[in-house]
């Protein structure tokens, strides 16, 4: 049995980890697998590969990427990330598709695969689910617009206010995927069960397999955390990050709000934030804060985790939610919002705190009772066992397994 994996985007990005991360786990199994990325280097001894193995498909790869991203921002009103997914290479040619048994498609965007290039796949496919691109016409996450349920047009992130719009000539062309070839896999229970009610994939298996996070995140002591950091013992230590916050997703708005609120209750009061984010932003905060910008080390994250006495996630929508599970298995408490991913991977008042969505005053409240709780080591050992219990690597593993072999005898 011979594994694909086809991964869009950069190497050091949350999909591509995740999916590399089972790729190992994987050969670890004695599975042959091989893990195909949009970029980064290859690196053979771990069948790792490189789109950009060619120079011409390096040349290729940038123009397409180009394409997908540059001509939406034409028609966009937000930030958010929007794909066409008009523009792909055609891994059908290349001799790790000839020689694979089943496609496992993970994150495919930025011009990594097209909608045409998904269709012309005729093998076995499985593909994971990390947000909602597969199901929409072309946001990754739609928030409050529930349009993917029936039909796409007017799309509330684009410009014109047409019926007739990008959005719905995109899912158009997805109406037309070849489901009985395809099983999607949701990498949360919220994610499985929204991708059910599109108008996409309401007759297509979908199944929910949770999403790995690397073995790299582990319990250290808060004090030698805070040492390696330079952060003080008597500092009440709140941290806050994504890769990009400035993705509205990501609702780092209601996170201003409730550190803005903290800073001004709260003694000791410091903030750690981590990320892509305007720097203006945290300006009115810099005696309160440090700002560690885009941290690539796991090492280092898993020191930022263990440093602070509660992680706030302030995402208004989200698939998984990795750096909950990153900072719950560095024995850090998670206040969150109750809704999407979050709401099915956290107890409250147990390993978090559950939010009123979309309220500020209840994240403070969040904030307070994690820090009511930051004596409390059996918390901080319950919060590791927890990721252990739920969120188990080998269990997921187990399950692409049978998923793989039932492709492959059906074929």
């Amino acid at each position: 049995m011979k594994i694909l994996h086809v991964v869009g985007g950069d190497i050091e990005g949350g999909a591509a980890k995740g999916a590399l991360v089972l790729h190992e786990a994987l050969l670890r199994n004695g599975i042959q697998s091989r893990y195909l990325i949009q970029v980064g280097s290859s690196d053979p001894s771990k069948e790792v590969y490189s789109l950009n193995d060619r120079f011409i498909t390096g040349i290729e790869q940038k123009i397409i990427t180009k394409a997908d991203r540059v001509f939406p921002k034409f028609f966009q009103r937000s930030y958010d990330l929007f794909s066409m997914g008009l523009f792909g290479l055609n891994i059908t040619v290349s001799s790790h598709y000839k020689w694979a048994d089943v496609i496992h498609l993970h994150w495919i965007c930025n011009g990594t695969l097209s909608i045409n290039e998904i269709k012309r796949i005729k093998k076995p496919v499985v593909w994971t689910l990390r947000d909602m691109w597969a199901f929409t016409g072309g946001c990754h996450y739609a928030l409050t617009c529930t349009k993917y349920q029936s039909t796409c047009g007017k799309c509330p992130k684009l410009y014109g206010g047409f019926q007739k719009d990008i959005s719905s000539l995109l899912q158009a062309k997805k109406v037309g995927f070849n489901i009985k070839n395809i099983t999607f896999v949701a990498i949360s229970e919220w994610l499985a069960l929204i991708a059910k009610e599109s108008h996409i994939l309401k007759d297509a298996d979908i199944k929910f397999i949770s999403n790995n996070i690397s073995d790299t995140f582990k319990r250290i002591n808060k004090a030698e955390a805070r040492k390696a950091l330079n952060l003080g013992l008597e500092k009440n230590i709140v941290l806050v990050g994504a890769n990009n916050l400035k993705n509205e997703y990501k609702g780092f708005t209601h996170a201003l709000k409730t550190i803005e609120k903290a800073v001004n209750h709260i003694e000791n009061l410091h903030i750690l934030v981590f990320g892509s984010v305007d720097h203006a932003v945290l300006e009115e905060f810099k005696h309160f804060s440090t700002h560690f910008g885009f941290v690539t080390s796991e090492e280092k994250m898993n020191l930022l985790y263990s440093a602070s006495d509660c992680f706030l996630f302030t995402s208004v929508q989200e698939a998984f939610g990795k750096t909950i599970v990153e900072s719950l298995a560095s024995g850090t408490p998670v206040v969150a919002f109750n809704a999407s991913a979050p709401k099915y991977m956290l107890k409250h008042k147990n390993v978090g705190f559950l939010a009123t969505p979309y309220n500020s005053e209840s994240l403070y409240e969040g904030i307070c009772w994690a820090l009511s709780e930051k004596g409390n080591l059996n918390l901080r050992k319950y919060c590791s066992d927890y990721v252990d219990n739920h969120f188990n690597k080998d269990k997921s593993v187990r399950l692409y397994t049978q998923l793989y072999q039932e492709k492959q005898t059906a074929k």
